[in-house]
């Protein structure tokens, strides 16, 4: 953790954090989801840093580098809690494959 010029707290990493004026934090990452094929794979995701109060917001999202798109293939987020949350990509395509997977969350 670091503390900036405006003393504000903020990690500058792949997995990191800015706290922003009024207490809010603005957290994001990656990680590698394993999907079987049939169904999802889930991953529990720990922020870089507990929210003190409130989680607002969860935004995830993949990325596929195989050139093919997948049936059904979708990110999903549940289980948020202050620090953290479980994380899934659902795609039904008949072999397993590791997506990553990009997150963003706002908190409080």
């Amino acid at each position: 953790m670091w503390r900036g010029a405006d003393d504000r707290n903020y990690l500058r990493a792949p997995n990191g954090y800015v706290e922003l004026s009024g207490g809010v934090f603005y957290q994001w990452g990656s990680v590698a989801i394993t999907a079987s094929g049939s169904g999802g794979g889930l991953v529990h995701v720990s922020f870089p840093t507990p929210c003190p109060n409130n989680v607002a917001s969860i935004t995830a999202t993949h990325r596929n580098d195989s050139g093919t798109l997948p049936a059904i293939y979708a990110a999903l987020t549940a289980n948020h809690s202050l620090s953290g949350f479980d994380a899934a990509i659902d795609y039904y395509d008949g072999s397993a494959r590791t997506f990553p997977l990009y997150w963003q969350a706002v908190c409080y």
